[in-house]
């Protein structure tokens, strides 16, 4: 089980990250929608990758043991790094625009 969900979060959180850097390059030439649109999809991602890690704590809640892995610890650490980077995008963006001119 931990394994499958571990994946589950690496797959969501790999892609935010994607997003939230594609919307930095987006923001670097002035793209400022196009940012915008890729950073709200990267959104989207981390609530999915989210919502597998609070699948795993309702089944922890409940009693059922899971299988702490390296690929669930690796997973986390994919969603912990996913995070941030999207937070320093949105940061990213903001500044891009004071400097690029709106």
């Amino acid at each position: 089980m931990g394994i499958e969900k571990g994946f589950e979060i690496i797959l969501h959180a790999g892609n935010a990250k994607s997003m939230a850097l594609e919307s930095i390059a987006f923001a670097e030439i002035n793209e400022f929608e196009k940012a915008k649109q890729e950073l709200e999809k990267a959104d989207k991602e981390l609530v999915l990758a989210h919502q597998v890690h609070k699948d795993i704590l309702d089944l922890l809640a409940n009693g059922q043991k899971i299988d702490v892995d390296l690929i669930l610890a690796h997973a986390l650490d994919h969603l912990s790094s996913a995070e941030l980077i999207c937070i320093l995008a949105q940061k990213f963006i903001h500044l891009y625009e004071r400097i690029g001119g709106k």
